[in-house]
């Protein structure tokens, strides 16, 4: 296929014209090889184009002319984009002349050019080269690039850039130019801007860089000087000033002074013709001493530094004094007799060149630096002054001179002295009361000891108090008094001042027991066999004669008064086991006896010490610990047994039973109880002279386990119902109630409805009186007197819509479809009643704990099924079974009710015989077995018989409020009352088989358990 080639400039409009040698029938236009063809023809004296949709009618694009000859279109305002696009036409018949085709070629000119880097500004330093880069936008044919220096930033004068430059060109349909200039700067070059422009033969003018690059050259300065020059002498407190200068720089530099680490603040910096003077002019002080530096700092650059020695004179600073090479603050402190001295000491500069002293025992001023004394005396205490001075010569001005004194005051230390003390005579058990007198030394501050020799006993007090005195409290006392010398300076001793006086202390001592001793046949003993004689002797040391008294637990056995008591026991006995007290006195300790124990084993079987509580209740995850406390000797060994699968098997320490034994205790401790533990328990108790057997009972009592599988069952709801079935999770010993309360999804208040346990595995209710095609909200919680359990998951059902009216035909088929629909159904609710009979619930919450008896097994107990036992919270306070023909426990009385007390209805389960079936109820909540009442209200109030929903609690939580509720007839629930009760007991269900509590015999009971097994056998 030919092409005619056209060169149009970017902008401009190009006219292509078809001529036909005769005349044709329509003209094809196609753009781009595989467009589709749009028809050009002369229609009724019109030219038009078909389809109407195609690219000429792009009036804003396109203008088209044609006739039977000639046919013309126009492409307007041609774009970069439009680069190489074809255009064809060919004549319809082909024969009426050959077609045409053109590619077009656009020229674009430059618009725009992009300098880098992309800042402003660039810091450069002398005579490095800068890399500056000129890119064109895309253009046809390829750009030209120029560069351009405009000195100081000024657009009037600018200067072309011909050296250093390097320009590259990517030859496509449309080219970018990139021009890169390595450019060489100078000082001269500081402030200057850099620019580009770029054109082609399409541009009618160059287009300039976007904008301008300011080139910022960096040199360094001369190095600075001082004027003051190297160095400087100044008096303290004395004004100084010190001028820096440096000269040129970019940037500018910044001078700052430094005098010994100290930068001061009242710098004053001058600019003139590029030369910089910093002047510091501060108050000096004696720490400026040493080396000025004044830095010439450049960014960019390395600091430079110029020094200046400053020398700053100063007059004697305050005198310090100084003993044996220590300095000394306060007071300075020498022994009496002692040989001594003091160093006087001044800092100045230059150093001092004379020094006084003056003070009380000076007669004549002494021109030393040490002032010594040969023999201290108390008439040395006083003041001592010493004055230094020496001469300063600053560089400017005469001579000045320095002078400063100061006085320390001297302090004479000497010992206290004791007063005498006259012996004393005191009865044991009184009190002795003695102060230590004494006159104090130099320093006052006297430490008072009294020692007594027989034991070496000391009292750091002045008052020496000993209450009660006792026999050993005689002896020699004395009293010693002394202070602290403590000398000033260092590697002097401290000296203790001390003076002492003596007494003597005679003590008349109280009775006392000097032994006890338990004997029989007169050979000590402590361990006899029961019914063996055994003699107790307890002796005494006393003046006057004691009296003395022999006692067993709060049993006073004799009293005598002797210096010696004998007792005797003829048979003892396991319960005579245990400590025997002695105690003594006489007159002077009548009210502080002196006593001894004695501790008499006596070797007998194991019994029961106290009374047992043998019903222990627990919840779920709680810790319970069973103590048996026995009397025995020795003490015994404890086996624990638990019984699983009415077998009784052996318990072994481990992380849920842990089993601690000690002397005659042993414990059961059960850790996170869970339902296989609620069984019974056993421990054999044994030492070599018997045996016995205890048994006790685990109960479970805890809140209720959530219910599962709570869920609607979508085959029997209705527009006005909702039919709900769950399983009941297991009661934690009290029976349970489940609460199902329920709202509209568009409502904030719930409904609440109460249903009983039934002992069923799977419960059912039904929702009546609801919204057709509503949604509702339903959630269920069991609750029983221990705590509701969790709530459910909310359960979201929405009720059937009504159907519309059907028409008489499908009404009538509706009819009799219904009817066999009803029939089915009756068939099918006839097969499940039969299927799924009423039942109750076997498993961990039964009431009762079984366990095997069995005729040839050696670990009989006597224990028998007690389904009416019932847990007992507090085992230390339980009541111990009494001894009649029945069996029964007394079980805790309930709180009495009041407002916030939760009762349920009392599910009455028929006999076997008389199975019920699940209630019906028209308008009402129904529950398949179930009681279900929803005219709940507080028992103090009247009910309401108008069958409407429970109102939700105040607090809308987890937790079903507990609230003492009857039913539309005013049943207070669980408030049962039966005849014939036997006061005080609660009888066993008679028969081998449960029977339903509403059909209790009460004429009827039980053996009662054993309380414990003594048998020689396990």
């Amino acid at each position: 296929m030919k092409f005619n080639v056209l060169e149009v400039n970017e902008g401009m409009q190009i006219t292509f014209v078809f001529r036909a040698s005769s005349n044709v029938t329509y003209i094809n236009w196609s753009k781009n090889i595989g467009s589709k063809a749009t028809a050009m023809g002369v229609q009724n004296n019109t030219c038009t184009t078909s389809p109407s949709s195609s690219f000429l009618d792009n009036t804003s694009e396109y203008i088209y002319t044609c006739n039977t000859t000639v046919y013309q279109v126009t492409k307007l305002q041609l774009r970069r984009s439009e680069h190489n696009d074809i255009y064809m036409c060919a004549p319809i018949p082909e024969g009426n002349g050959a077609g045409s085709n053109w590619i077009l070629k656009v020229r674009a000119s430059v618009l725009s050019v992009t300098l880098t880097p992309a800042e402003d500004t660039v810091d450069v330093k002398e005579n490095a080269v800068v890399n500056i880069t000129c890119t064109t936008s895309t253009a046809r044919p390829a750009a030209s690039i120029y560069w351009y220096i405009h000195p100081n930033g000024n657009s009037n004068n600018i200067t072309r850039i011909t050296q250093n430059i390097t320009t590259t060109t990517d030859y496509n349909d449309f080219s970018v130019t990139t021009s890169l200039l390595r450019f060489v700067t100078t000082q001269l070059h500081n402030n200057t801007k850099i620019l580009c422009k770029a054109n082609n033969t399409v541009n009618t003018s160059p287009i300039y860089s976007n904008r301008k690059i300011l080139l910022h050259v960096l040199y360094k300065a001369e190095k600075p000087y001082i004027v003051q020059g190297n160095n400087v002498s100044v008096i303290e407190k004395e004004p100084l000033t010190l001028s820096c200068c440096v000269k040129g720089g970019n940037p500018t530099p910044i001078l700052s002074w430094n005098c010994n680490d100290f930068s001061p603040t009242n710098q004053s910096t001058i600019i003139s013709d590029g030369n910089i003077n910093t002047t510091l002019t501060w108050t000096v002080l004696r720490k400026h001493d040493g080396i000025c530096t004044c830095t010439s700092q450049q960014t960019g650059f390395q600091d430079e530094k110029k020094d200046i020695s400053l020398v700053v004179l100063y007059a004697p600073s305050k005198p310090e004094f100084e003993v044996n090479g220590s300095n000394v603050v306060d007071d300075i402190q020498f022994i009496k007799g002692k040989s001594r001295s003091i160093k006087c000491t001044a800092d100045s500069k230059p150093s001092p060149d004379g020094y006084t002293w003056s003070g009380p025992a000076i007669e004549n001023p002494i021109n030393k630096d040490t002032l010594i004394f040969n023999e201290v005396k108390k008439a040395d205490a006083g003041q001592h002054k010493c004055s230094v001075h020496n001469s300063m010569q600053p560089s400017s001005g005469g001579s000045v001179d320095g002078i400063n004194s100061n006085s320390v005051n001297v302090v004479v230390l000497y010992p206290p002295v004791v007063e005498p003390i006259d012996s004393i005579s005191i009865l044991k058990g009184g009190q002795l009361n003695l102060t230590c007198n004494f006159s104090a030394g130099m320093p006052e501050y006297t430490s008072i000891e009294w020692t007594r020799k027989n034991d070496n006993k000391r009292w750091n007090t002045t008052h020496l108090h000993i209450m009660p005195l006792m026999k050993n409290d005689t002896g020699k006392y004395t009293c010693t008094a002394s202070n602290n010398m403590i000398e000033s300076g260092d590697n002097v001793s401290s000296y203790i001042g001390q003076n002492n006086q003596s007494f003597y202390l005679n003590v008349v001592y109280e009775a006392s027991i000097t032994s006890f001793t338990i004997y029989r046949l007169n050979e000590p003993s402590k361990t006899v066999n029961e019914s063996d004689p055994v003699s107790f002797l307890c002796q005494a040391d006393s003046n006057p004669t004691a009296t003395i008294t022999l006692s067993h637990g709060n049993k006073i056995l004799d009293r005598l008064t002797s210096n010696s008591l004998e007792y005797s026991l003829d048979n003892a006995s396991c319960l005579e086991a245990g400590i025997y007290y002695c105690s003594t006195w006489n007159s002077y300790n009548s009210d502080n006896a002196d006593s001894a124990t004695a501790q008499l084993f006596v070797n007998c079987r194991p019994r029961i010490q106290n009374v047992v509580n043998r019903n222990i209740s627990s919840e779920i995850n709680e810790t319970i610990k069973i103590v048996l406390d026995v009397i025995a000797y020795p003490p015994p060994i404890f086996t624990w047994y638990q019984l699983v699968d009415e077998n009784w098997t052996l318990l072994i320490d481990g992380f849920n039973y842990v089993m601690n034994s000690s002397n005659l205790q042993s414990n059961l401790t059960i850790h996170s109880v869970g339902r296989e533990d609620f069984t019974s328990y056993r421990v054999n108790v044994e030492n070599e002279f018997g045996k016995m057997k205890q048994f006790y009972s685990l109960l479970p009592y805890g809140k209720p386990d959530p219910p599962s599988q709570f869920r609607h069952i979508e085959d029997f709801a209705t527009t006005s119902s909702i039919h709900l079935e769950w399983k009941p999770g297991f009661d934690n010993g009290p029976s349970q109630t489940f609460y199902v309360k329920y709202r509209k999804s568009s409502d904030s208040k719930w409904n609440y409805l109460i249903v009983a346990d039934n002992g069923e595995q799977t419960m059912e209710l039904t929702l009546t009186e609801l919204t057709e095609d509503t949604k509702y909200h339903i959630v269920i919680i069991a609750s029983n007197e221990k705590g509701n359990s969790s709530e459910s998951k909310v359960l979201i059902v929405r009720t059937q819509a009504f159907d519309k009216p059907p028409p008489p035909g499908a009404l009538i088929g509706g009819i009799a479809g219904g009817v066999v629909g009803c029939i089915i159904l009756v068939i099918v609710i006839i097969v499940i009643i039969r299927r799924y009979p009423v039942f109750k619930r076997k498993g961990a919450n039964e009431a009762g704990i079984r366990r095997s008896v069995s005729d040839d097994s050696d670990e009989d107990d006597g224990l028998v099924d007690n389904p009416m036992y019932v847990s007992s919270n507090n085992v230390a306070s339980a009541s111990a079974v009494p001894s009649s023909s029945g069996v029964f426990t007394t079980p805790p009385k309930p709180k009495q009710s009041s407002n916030e007390d939760l009762y349920t209805v009392v599910n009455k389960t028929k006999r076997q015989d008389k199975v019920q079936k699940g209630k019906t109820s028209t308008g009402k909540n129904t529950s398949k077995g179930v009681d279900v009442y929803e005219n709940v209200e507080l028992a103090n109030k009247p009910a309401k018989n108008d069958g409407s929903k429970q109102s939700p609690p105040k607090n809308e939580s987890n937790r079903v409020p507990k609230l003492k509720v009857v039913n539309k007839d005013g049943l207070i629930y669980a408030d049962l009352v039966f005849n014939d009760k036997p006061p005080g007991e609660k009888m066993v269900i008679n028969g081998d088989d449960p029977t339903p509590y509403a059909f209790v015999d009460f004429t009827k009971k039980a053996e009662p358990l054993p309380e414990s097994d003594n048998e020689d056998e396990k």
